[in-house]
């Protein structure tokens, strides 16, 4: 969102807020300020469902709830165990994975035992994944090619039924 979205993003909060007490313009400023990296649609909407849901719309949504409603519409995180099953095993692979992935395996791969190396991507993938959470940076998928084009062509169709990237993020050559 952008600062142009303020009036609506103000009216639809305030709105849905309405069903339970009156609130403070400072606490709408404040919302959207925590809100503001999420496209103006996505946030109305997740307001909208949020008023709507049996359990937490029975109380005002707090930007948590708007971004907890967001997270269930985005490609999900994946555990950390099956993030390690997902690394690349050698320069042939193509691997479809976040870049907290990405990240975490970059801190791990120097650990020459596997037991340690594992346990390393593990503690540094929760650590990254909890920051992001913190600061609310969705995941990003991205494709990392290998040499082996058969691989790749497996890893990309598997990517594509998962809804994890989109077929125009897929290179054809």
């Amino acid at each position: 969102m952008n600062q142009s979205d303020f009036k609506v993003f103000s009216e639809t909060f305030t709105a849905a807020w309405s069903f339970h007490k009156a609130i403070q313009p400072y606490q709408v400023s404040m919302a959207f300020e925590l809100l503001k990296q999420f496209p103006l649609n996505m946030v109305v909407e997740a307001i909208k469902a949020h008023c709507v849901d049996p359990v937490r719309g029975q109380f005002g949504p707090k930007p948590a709830d708007v971004v907890a409603q967001i997270e269930k519409w985005m490609p999900q995180r994946i555990s950390a165990d099956e993030a390690w099953t997902m690394l690349p095993r050698d320069e042939s692979d193509t691997v479809v994975w976040t870049n907290e992935m990405a990240e975490a395996h970059a801190i791990s791969h120097k650990e020459k035992d596997a037991n340690a190396r594992r346990m390393a991507f593990r503690s540094a993938y929760e650590r990254i994944v909890d920051q992001n959470k913190a600061r609310n940076i969705l995941p990003r998928w991205i494709i990392s090619e290998g040499w082996d084009s058969d691989k790749k062509v497996i890893a990309i169709q598997k990517a594509l039924q998962l809804v994890r990237i989109k077929e125009s993020e897929v290179d054809t050559r």
